[in-house]
């Protein structure tokens, strides 16, 4: 608890709702620290601040108010001259240096935010290790008219986004909330136009994305985007790779790291880089490095060789490094279970065949007739056993309808995929005379197998879970 007009702060240990506390009449839980709590961290007024200055490991930042000599006032003929108007204030970007006056609109959201800076919640006092405070990630120093100086010092991240303060050197820390800490760190782009060479999207005829150890290319021709590398025959989702094109054709930088460091940045170790070419033959690069400080998931970036490293949001890094199932569609076996009328299963017990065969209909029989049952080539079967097997091809057929892959690859970027003598195999007869045959092969990775899917030149890997469904309906199918 703080008394009003005392820098010091109490934390209470006991329960609010006990019979000594300060409820001990409500049975209700107790309020939150900011319900009972000043927590108001300071008020600075847009006439007291004289400077603002913003340091981070990658940024130093100037804001400055400085004195304008104001317009002389001519006087009329014959009159003496007025007295000179007061020199005028005005906002300046004293660091870095950009030779414009900075946006009206980014001082006025600063200033209203400095003009009742509160903290959610009271932490501890002292442990500033702990929350990472003894080495700041970043300050924000404030310098009153007055001369006072005051230090808004921000350390490790909180819950759900907010971040551990500590004002001046006070030992007791705060937590303070990601939006009321976005209004007072902004970034260059709140005070000038950060401007990045933008490229024209609908003349790029090759782009290419690295991250996470994959690499994939694509060429542009007539429109129609097609796969370079890994080298598979399936059509890429165009409207995917223009979402990366948005982004590296035309830049939309929200800072400037002014301290480049590599070791903060990333871009010299990235982790994302995206090249693209144009018609021309001119060619242009990329890098993402490492996420941005106090900032929701944004990623430092560089294009090209320029000296200059920006910061984008996490929405454009998103865009830009899109997973496998954004760039393919990754379905297996594109049918329509109700089109199927024969079914060839394979394994290691052997093959078997299904087709769909009408049920023979005595001539006197009216009405509707029955629909066709799934029944066992070469296999006298009851009725019984042709009834239980209709549930468990529909079961089968279905689960082979929704199968979608989690990767793919080339045949050269594997070994020893299984595939030259399959584990399990099923190949489906289609009523418009066309065939499609699945083979699964040997295990991939950890929780998949590799599979393909005859006239599509892509290895595809798929989760075990739905692979071991269909050996086991295949095994039932076959009691």
């Amino acid at each position: 608890i703080r008394l009003s007009g005392s820098s010091d702060v109490y934390l209470v240990g006991e329960n609010l709702r006990n019979p000594f506390g300060l409820y001990a009449e409500d049975d209700s839980q107790a309020p939150e620290s900011k319900l009972w709590c000043d927590l108001v961290l300071m008020k600075l007024s847009a006439g007291d601040l004289r400077r603002v200055e913003w340091s981070a490991p990658y940024r130093r930042v100037v804001l400055e108010q400085q004195e304008q000599a104001a317009p002389e006032i001519e006087a009329a003929t014959g009159e003496e001259a007025p007295p000179p108007l007061p020199p005028e204030k005005i906002w300046a970007l004293v660091e870095p240096d950009f030779g414009v006056e900075p946006k009206q609109s980014g001082v006025n959201r600063l200033t209203g935010a400095l003009a009742d800076v509160r903290v959610s919640d009271v932490i501890d006092r002292g442990n500033l290790a702990k929350y990472g405070l003894d080495v700041p990630s970043a300050t924000c120093t404030l310098v009153t008219q007055a001369g006072g100086i005051h230090h808004l010092r921000v350390g490790a991240p909180a819950d759900g986004g907010a971040h551990y303060v500590r004002r001046d050197e006070d030992e007791l820390v705060f937590k303070m909330d990601r939006w009321k800490l976005d209004a007072i760190f902004l970034g260059l782009s709140q005070f000038v136009d950060l401007k990045a060479p933008t490229f024209a999207q609908d003349e790029v005829v090759n782009l290419s994305i690295e991250a996470e150890g994959r690499a994939f290319e694509f060429a542009r021709e007539d429109g129609a985007w097609r796969a370079l590398r890994p080298k598979v025959e399936l059509e890429p989702k165009g409207d995917r790779l223009d979402k990366v094109l948005k982004v590296v054709t035309a830049l939309q930088p929200q800072d400037l790291a002014t301290h480049p460091a590599p070791e903060v940045t990333g871009v010299d170790a990235p982790a994302t880089v995206v090249r693209f070419t144009l018609k021309d033959g001119e060619e242009h690069g990329v890098v993402f490095g490492n996420e941005v400080p106090l900032t929701d998931g944004g990623r430092f970036v560089r294009l090209d060789d320029r000296e200059e490293v920006w910061t984008v949001t996490r929405a454009n890094w998103n865009d830009a490094k899109p997973g496998v199932s954004e760039l393919f569609d990754l379905k297996l076996m594109d049918f329509d279970p109700e089109e199927v009328t024969a079914l060839t299963l394979r394994d290691a017990s052997g093959e078997l065949r299904l087709a769909l065969q009408e049920v023979p209909v005595p001539e006197e029989v009216t009405g509707e007739l029955p629909e066709p049952k799934w029944v066992v080539e070469g296999l006298v079967q009851s009725a019984t056993d042709i009834e239980a097997l209709q549930g468990t091809v529909r079961s089968l057929l279905s689960t082979l309808s929704g199968l979608t892959a989690s990767d793919l690859f080339d045949f050269a970027q594997a070994t020893d995929t299984g595939l030259e003598k399959p584990s399990w195999s099923a190949t489906l007869m289609l009523s418009d005379g066309g065939t499609l045959t699945l083979d699964l092969g040997q295990p991939a990775e950890a929780g998949t197998v590799y599979a393909q899917v005859k006239g599509k030149k892509a290895l595809l890997v798929l989760p075990s879970h739905p692979a071991q469904r269909l050996q086991e309906l295949g095994k039932k199918l076959r009691e």
